[in-house]
């Protein structure tokens, strides 16, 4: 089931693809639709992967059981706004990260200049062809599309850990773990899943994402979601406290 979930953005591209290449050379008169259409799902399922891959296990009866804890602290979204603005370097890490969220655009460019190309010089070589000619055609274009930003951005980005931040404007923390939405952590938390980073000074704690795999379609294996809780001075140690008794973390904090 998770290497399903890893590769489901180019599993769903694939069968986009096999769809599109079908109509377009079984029905040329729609292909201006079909090429709007697949701009569109290309960058619609790209944000997709990239905001379900930042978004934690909200498993039925672990989040059920998580719910079911004695509170130890919750925080509103006016609350943790609130900490945010005190945050000085919130801004900065914010305007970076944007930067790796719209790679895609940048490639628009190339992506252009693909179609040009198949447009000018390949596609007529073959439109003379048998259908099923123009059919491996058609995905061999979009497979280019497709393929060659994908493969250029994963290069760039395989040797760089970026840390995509996540911060969780509304949770609950109890004696069974943290849950908010889109984030479940269960107590005591997984080592083999996640870091514990606490920035007191700034006043967050981080459950970073120790695997991978749950990069963006783009980024793949480069990125790790970090979901972080903005926590009150005045509760800090009690979080901590909470984190080293139910948790099973010692947290050490900068």
């Amino acid at each position: 089931m998770q290497s399903i979930k890893k590769y489901l953005g180019y599993i769903i591209m694939q069968i986009m693809i096999l769809f599109y290449a079908y109509v377009i050379t079984y029905f040329p008169e729609h292909y201006g639709i079909v090429i709007t259409v697949f701009f569109i799902s290309y960058f619609a399922i790209f944000f997709l992967i990239s905001y379900r891959s930042m978004r934690g296990s909200l498993r039925g009866k672990e989040a059920e059981e998580v719910k079911r804890g004695r509170v130890i602290l919750k925080a509103t979204p006016e609350k943790v706004m609130q900490l945010i603005q005190r945050d000085t370097e919130f801004n900065n890490e914010w305007k970076a990260q944007m930067k790796f969220t719209l790679m895609p655009m940048a490639y628009l460019p190339l992506i252009f200049i693909i179609f040009y190309v198949f447009n000018t010089f390949i596609i007529p070589t073959y439109m003379s062809e048998t259908q099923v000619q123009r059919f491996i055609g058609s995905i061999i274009m979009f497979e280019a599309v497709f393929m060659i930003p994908t493969v250029i951005n994963r290069m760039y980005f395989k040797k760089k850990s970026i840390k995509m931040m996540q911060s969780v404007f509304s949770y609950t923390i109890t004696d069974k773990g943290i849950h908010g939405p889109g984030i479940l952590v269960k107590f005591p938390v997984d080592h083999e899943q996640f870091d514990v980073v606490c920035n007191r000074k700034r006043g967050f704690i981080e459950f970073v994402r120790k695997s991978k795999g749950g990069g963006s379609l783009m980024m793949g294996g480069g990125a790790r979601i970090a979901f972080r809780f903005y926590i009150e001075k005045i509760s800090f140690d009690k979080v901590l406290d909470a984190l080293k008794k139910y948790g099973k973390v010692k947290v050490e904090c900068t």
